[in-house]
C-alpha cells in the first residue's frame, strides 16, 4: 500500500493505492448483491480494469510488432489496486473470488473501456466463455473463471472515449488525464519504475471510469444496464410502443420473408457523400456551407413509411398505376442497359458497390457515370435515378413488392420529440451540459436502432484457438432457410418492435431531401456529405436555401417537428442551417477535403487521418500539399497488429523477462493521399470541360 498525489477536477487528492497482498479482500464480501429472476445474483457495484502496454517494433521489418502488459489497475468500491504483471492479476482475481464467495450464480461485473483491446491480452491467461461480440475481434461481454467474473465493454456502453465519458457524466472528479505527455513510444517493462505522474494517469483511468458507471447506476442496476449505448434508446422506444397494443399487431403484420429481406438489405444505403468532379482537385474561394438540422429524426417525424405487409405485383404495375403509385412504398430489381448520368449537380447517384453484373462502368469515385448492371431500388431511389439518368433499355427482374405508405406510430414519434425537445431546450445552458448531451446522443441514436440487421449471424468465439468466426449455417440448411429462421425468431421475440424497412426508407428520404436541394443548386454544388452541402457563390445560392426552409418549416409545423429553446425561440427540424463560409476549400473526393476559415485556421477531413493531426499538417504545408501522393508520416491513427499465439511464452525486453501470450500491437500509422488513375483522368477531363459520360 502506498499513496500518490492525483490531479482531480477540484484540486490534487492524496489517494491510497493497494497492491496484491494488502488489498481489502475481506471487505468486499459485504458489498450489496442484486438477484435476478433466474436465481442468479450480481454484486451490485461494478469493478473497473485497465492495462498499460508497451509495443515493440523489431528492427527486422520481416518480424511483426508485438506488445506486452507492464502495468494493470483495478478498482472496486473506490479501492484501487495496482500490479505489474498479468500473472499477478490472475492471482488477484482468484483471491477476490475466494473472499467474495463468487460462483457462476454470484458474479462480479468488471467494466473495461475498449474491452476488445484488453481481451486480446487476457484470453491467453483467462479462458473466456459466453463471449458476445458485435463483430470479429469486437467482444463486448465475456465470462471468465467459470462464470465468476463477467467482463463488459464500457466504450460500447457509452459510445464515447473515456475522456468524453468523464466529461459527460455527473459526479466525476477523477477525469481522464492527458496522454500527450505520457509518451506511449517509451519502452516500459514491469521493472520500469513509474513516475508519480504516470501512476496518477493509471489511477484515474479506473477510478474515473468507476465514477462514470456510478452515475449511470443512479437510474439503472448492474442487472438492468444495457450492453450498448443504443440499448438505452431501444428501451425507451420499446416502452413507448408498448403503450398501444396495436403496435405489436402492426409489427407482426410487417413480417418479411428471407427473399424480401435480402432485397431490402441490398437496397439499403447510408448517407450520400461525393465531390463534384468539376470542382475537385482545385482550390476554390468563397465556398458556403449548409447542413440539415436533425436530418434522420426529421425524416422519422414527417415522412411516410411502409406500414403494412409487402405484397407482390407484376412489373406492369409500375406502368399502369402511375396515379396511385405515390400511396405505396415499393422495391424491385432492375437492369439498366447503357445508362448514363445526365444530372447537373456533379453527383452521380448510382453506387457502384450496389451494381451487380456490371460492365462498361465509368467510375466517378465510387459512383457510376455510365455503364450497365442490375440493382435493387426503392421507389425513392427510382425517383432519383429517373431524374438523373437516361438508358437504352430497362428490365425488371421478377415481381415488385409494394406496401401502403403511412405515418410512423404516434408513440414512436412522441419519443423522438422527447429527445429533440430536451436537446433544444438545454442547448447552451452551462448548468445543463450533462442533460443536453444525454438528449442529443439519444436523438442521434433514434435512427441507428432502426437499421439493426435482424439477420446478422452471431459471431462465434473458439476458446481453444482464440478465433472469431461467423455463425455457421447448420448442415442441410440453405442460406435462405437460415435467414428465414433468424427472421422467424426476430418477429417472435417480444423485445422486437422495429420493422427493418423503416430504417431503409429513413435513409432514402434523407438522400432525397439532399438531392432535391442539389437539383436546385446544380453546377454550383461542390461537395455533399449525408446532411450537408458546400457550394459556390453563397450570395447567389443562399436565397435558394431560405426558400426551401420555408417549405420545410411548414412541413415541420404540420407534423409537430419543432421545439422551443431556453430563450423562447422555436427551432424546426429539417431546416438547412447556415454553417458559415470558407475562405478557401479543396476536395479530392468523398471524405477528402480541406478548408481555410476566414481567421486563417485550417481544417482537414480525410478518412484515415485524425482531424487534429491532419489540420495541423496542412496548416503548416498549405493547400499545395493537399494533393495525390502526399504522405503524412503520422496520421494520428493507430495500426493494429494482432498476435494470436494463445500459448504463454517468455520474452525478454531490456533485460526484463516477461511471460506473454496473445496481444495486439498498436503502431502509429502513416497515410498517403491516393487517387486512382481512372479518377485522375476524370480530373483532367473536368479541367478541360469535357463530357465525362459520352467519351470512351
Amino acid at each position: 500500500m502506498f499513496q500518490i498525489s492525483v490531479p482531480c477536477t477540484d484540486g490534487n487528492h492524496l489517494e491510497t493505492v493497494y497492491e496484491l497482498d494488502d488489498f481489502p479482500y475481506f471487505r468486499c464480501l459485504f458489498l450489496d448483491v442484486i438477484r435476478t429472476h433466474k436465481q442468479k445474483s450480481y454484486i451490485a457495484l461494478p469493478a473497473t480494469f485497465d492495462i498499460e502496454t508497451t509495443t515493440v517494433i523489431p528492427e527486422d521489418p520481416s518480424e511483426r510488432p508485438f506488445a506486452f502488459c507492464y502495468q494493470w489497475q483495478f478498482c472496486l468500491n473506490g479501492w484501487v489496486c495496482f500490479g505489474r504483471r498479468l500473472e499477478e492479476f490472475i492471482e488477484f482475481l482468484e483471491r477476490l473470488s475466494h473472499e467474495m464467495h463468487l460462483t457462476e450464480e454470484r458474479k462480479l461485473v468488471i467494466y473495461v473501456h475498449n474491452f476488445p483491446y484488453e481481451f486480446s491480452f487476457l484470453r491467453s491467461w483467462l479462458p473466456m466463455q459466453h463471449v458476445f461480440a458485435l463483430d470479429k475481434r469486437k467482444p463486448v461481454r465475456a465470462e471468465a473463471m467459470e462464470g465468476k467474473f463477467e467482463f463488459r465493454c464500457s466504450y460500447a456502453l457509452s459510445n464515447m472515449t473515456l475522456k468524453k465519458f468523464c466529461e459527460n457524466s455527473q459526479g466525476v472528479i477523477h477525469s481522464k488525464l492527458s496522454g500527450e505527455d505520457f509518451n506511449y513510444d517509451k519502452i516500459r517493462t514491469p521493472e520500469t519504475k513509474l513516475t508519480e505522474e504516470e501512476l496518477a494517469y493509471c489511477y484515474n483511468d479506473v477510478k474515473g471510469l468507476e465514477e462514470c458507471l456510478m452515475d449511470l447506476l443512479r437510474s439503472d442496476t448492474i442487472k438492468s444496464i444495457p450492453m450498448t449505448s443504443t440499448g438505452y434508446v431501444r428501451r425507451d422506444f420499446r416502452k413507448a410502443m408498448k403503450e398501444n397494443m396495436r403496435n405489436r399487431e402492426n409489427f407482426e403484420a410487417t413480417k418479411l420473408d428471407a427473399v424480401l429481406f435480402n432485397m431490402l438489405h441490398d437496397a439499403f444505403r447510408g448517407g450520400d457523400t461525393h465531390g463534384n468532379i468539376y470542382h475537385s482537385n482545385v482550390t476554390l474561394e468563397g465556398v458556403g456551407s449548409r447542413d440539415i438540422a436533425s436530418s434522420y429524426p426529421f425524416q422519422l417525424m414527417v415522412r411516410l413509411f411502409p406500414m403494412g405487409k409487402f405484397t407482390k405485383v407484376s412489373p406492369d404495375w409500375l406502368r399502369k398505376h402511375t396515379a396511385i403509385r405515390r400511396k405505396y412504398a415499393y422495391i424491385f430489381k432492375v437492369y439498366l442497359e447503357n445508362f448514363r448520368y445526365v444530372g447537373t449537380c456533379g453527383n452521380p447517384y448510382i453506387a457502384i458497390s450496389k451494381l451487380h453484373a456490371r460492365k462498361n462502368i465509368i467510375n466517378d469515385n465510387g459512383r457510376a457515370l455510365k455503364g450497365s448492371g442490375w440493382l435493387t431500388v426503392t421507389d425513392i431511389d427510382w425517383k432519383i435515378i429517373s431524374h438523373e439518368y437516361e438508358w437504352d433499355r430497362m428490365i425488371i427482374d421478377g415481381d415488385i413488392y409494394i406496401s401502403k405508405y403511412g405515418e410512423l406510430p404516434p408513440e414512436f414519434k412522441s419519443q423522438v420529440m422527447k429527445y429533440f425537445t430536451g436537446k433544444t431546450f438545454l442547448k447552451g445552458d452551462p448548468d445543463q451540459v450533462y442533460e443536453y448531451m444525454k438528449s442529443k446522443n439519444k436523438l442521434n441514436s433514434s435512427y441507428g436502432m432502426c437499421v439493426t440487421n435482424p439477420c446478422k449471424p452471431e459471431i462465434e468465439y473458439d476458446e481453444q484457438s482464440g478465433e472469431f468466426s461467423d455463425q455457421k449455417i447448420p448442415d442441410g440448411m440453405t442460406e435462405l432457410d437460415f435467414f428465414q429462421d433468424l427472421l422467424d425468431k426476430f418477429y417472435k421475440s417480444k423485445n422486437s418492435f422495429l420493422p427493418y424497412q423503416w430504417g431503409v426508407w429513413c435513409t432514402c428520404h434523407a438522400r432525397l431531401q439532399l438531392r432535391e436541394m442539389l437539383w436546385k443548386i446544380g453546377e454550383y454544388n461542390v461537395y455533399e456529405d449525408t446532411d450537408s452541402i458546400k457550394f459556390l457563390e453563397p450570395e447567389v445560392i443562399q436565397p435558394l436555401f431560405e426558400e426551401e426552409n420555408e417549405k420545410l418549416k411548414t412541413l415541420a409545423i404540420k407534423y409537430g417537428a419543432y421545439a422551443q429553446d431556453r430563450k423562447g425561440r422555436t427551432l424546426y427540424m429539417g431546416q438547412w442551417d447556415d454553417d458559415g463560409s470558407y475562405k478557401r476549400f479543396k476536395t479530392l473526393g468523398a471524405k477528402k477535403y480541406l478548408y481555410e476559415e476566414n481567421d486563417g485556421s485550417f481544417h482537414a477531413t480525410i478518412a484515415g487521418v485524425n482531424k487534429k493531426v491532419g489540420s495541423a499538417y496542412f496548416q503548416k504545408h498549405g493547400f499545395q500539399a493537399f494533393e495525390n501522393g502526399t504522405k503524412l508520416d503520422n496520421s494520428g491513427h493507430l495500426v493494429a497488429y494482432y498476435n494470436d499465439e494463445m500459448q504463454l511464452h517468455e520474452i525478454e525486453v531490456n533485460g526484463c523477462k516477461i511471460l506473454n501470450g496473445s496481444n495486439t500491437a498498436l503502431v502509429n500509422g502513416s497515410y498517403t493521399i491516393g487517387l486512382t488513375g481512372e479518377y485522375l483522368d476524370l480530373f483532367e477531363r473536368a479541367l478541360r470541360k469535357e463530357s465525362l459520360v459520352f467519351l470512351e
